[in-house]
């Protein structure tokens, strides 16, 4: 069991691991700025975008 360092996979797997969470962020801070525009408490809590996601 040789445990080298291998750059080029720890590289890879970083890149995976950063970018795999992307989309579920981006469709948060979109959720964040659709509760600005609305004023209705009861249409904020709605997750309107991440229903659509994931459909």
């Amino acid at each position: 069991m040789d445990k080298t360092f291998n750059e080029k996979n720890f590289n890879e797997k970083l890149m995976i691991e950063l970018t795999s969470n992307s989309k579920d962020i981006a469709i948060d801070y979109t959720e964040m700025g659709l509760d600005l525009i609305f004023d209705d408490d009861i249409i904020k809590e709605i997750p309107i975008l991440k229903t659509i996601a994931s459909i």
